[in-house]
Order: structure tokens, then C-alpha cells, then sequence
């Protein structure tokens, strides 16, 4: 057999040999065991403990009965011993004389006497005006003070009206002899003004003869308006 063929057996035989130690070696080496993680400790557990209820108060005592003072005593009651007097004697009734009474004399009662009385005489009233001409001066007199009248600053300003009401007493030649506010329109401007109107506005329309009149008293409405 050549040397060459023999080698090649040998030379595997040899490896084979070698993987089998290498490969025993290996199995029969100890094993590490394997690392051991280490304990967690437990979670801690909070508790929140609430601080123990106080004891409750003790009662308070009963309150002591309020000491009563004792009621006043009645003064003694002193009697005083009276000494009784004897009754007077009686005195005697006095005498009386019996009185003679006079007849009474029939007194004679005068007769009425007879009087006439006149009748009076029945007082006429006075005749009034005739309504149409007192009509028809009234509206003379509210024409001639229209003409007059002023509309105060202020109260145009304030869109203020009213119908204010004078009374005025005037002679035959229409002088205004007294003149008063017989009833306010609510506006005090208003009303100065409308008091103002008959002194500015004098002489007033004459009273017409018709009338027959020498003082009239009127009252007149005063109106005021913006529109």
C-alpha cells in the first residue's frame, strides 16, 4: 500500500479524535448558574390616619336655684283705741205760728193789640248782561292779550305748556284794578308770565255800555303752547 494512502486515514482519523475531546470537554464542563435578580422590596403603604376625635365636653352643671329673699313682713297693725262720745242731745224743733194767707186777686190780662203789617216789598233782581255781548268782550279781551303774551326762554327750552287761570277786576276803561294766579298751569315760568301779561297788556278793551257795568271781575284762561 503507498504511503501516501495511509496518511490520509491517519490524518482524519486524528481530526475526528481532536473534535470528540474538544466536544467532551465542552459537555462535561460545569454549567454557571444562571444570575439571580435581586428581591424588590414590598411598596410601601401610606395610610392617612386621622387625628382621634376629642372627647366630648362634659355637661354643664345644673344651675344652682337662685336663692329667694324672703317676702317683707307687714307692719304691725297698731290700734289705736278711740274714746266714744255720747250723742248730743237732741234739740227741739221750733214753733211755728200758722201764717193767714191772703186771697189772691185775679190780676185782668190786657187784650192783644192789633198790629198791620205791611207787606215788603219784593227786591227786583238785577239784571245780568246779555250773554252775547259778554260773549263777544271775553273774546275781545283773550284777542287783545294774545297779542301781548311772550312764550318764556326757559320754558320753550323745555318744551313746557300749560293754560294758566288769572283773575282781574277792570274799571269801564279797562284798567286792571287787581289781578291774582286763580289757578297754576304746573309751570312757574309759566304762570309769572301769565300774571305779567295783564300789566303789560293795559289798557285793556273798555267795558262795551251794553253792559251797563262799571267794574267787571273775569277770569281768563292764559294757554301756552308749542304747537
Amino acid at each position: 500500500m503507498p504511503v501516501g494512502g495511509v496518511r490520509w486515514p491517519l490524518a482524519f482519523a486524528l481530526a475526528v479524535g481532536a473534535h470528540l475531546a474538544v466536544a467532551g470537554f465542552v459537555a462535561l464542563k460545569p454549567h454557571a448558574p444562571p444570575p439571580v435578580a435581586p428581591p424588590v422590596p414590598p411598596a410601601a403603604l401610606l395610610l392617612d390616619l386621622a387625628p382621634p376625635a376629642p372627647p366630648p365636653p362634659p355637661p354643664p352643671p345644673p344651675p344652682k336655684p337662685m336663692a329667694q329673699a324672703p317676702a317683707p313682713k307687714p307692719p304691725p297693725v297698731i290700734e289705736r283705741a278711740v274714746a266714744k262720745l255720747p250723742p248730743p242731745p237732741p234739740r227741739p224743733a221750733p214753733r211755728t205760728e200758722p201764717v193767714a194767707e191772703m186771697p189772691r186777686q185775679p190780676v185782668a190780662t190786657p187784650a192783644p193789640a192789633l198790629t198791620e203789617t205791611a207787606p215788603a216789598p219784593q227786591a227786583s233782581a238785577p239784571a245780568g248782561p246779555p250773554p252775547d255781548a259778554l260773549a263777544a268782550f271775553q273774546g275781545r279781551l283773550m284777542a287783545h292779550l294774545g297779542k301781548h303774551k311772550r312764550y318764556p326762554m326757559s320754558a320753550r327750552q323745555r318744551r313746557q305748556q300749560g293754560t294758566a287761570w288769572v283773575r282781574l277786576t277792570l274799571d269801564r276803561n279797562g284798567r286792571v284794578l287787581s289781578r291774582q294766579l286763580e289757578r297754576s298751569c304746573g309751570v312757574e315760568a309759566l304762570d309769572r308770565e301769565a300774571e305779567e301779561l295783564l300789566d303789560r297788556a293795559q289798557p285793556l278793551p273798555p267795558i262795551p255800555p251794553e253792559l251797563g257795568q262799571d267794574q267787571m271781575e273775569l277770569v281768563l284762561p292764559v294757554e301756552f303752547s308749542l304747537r
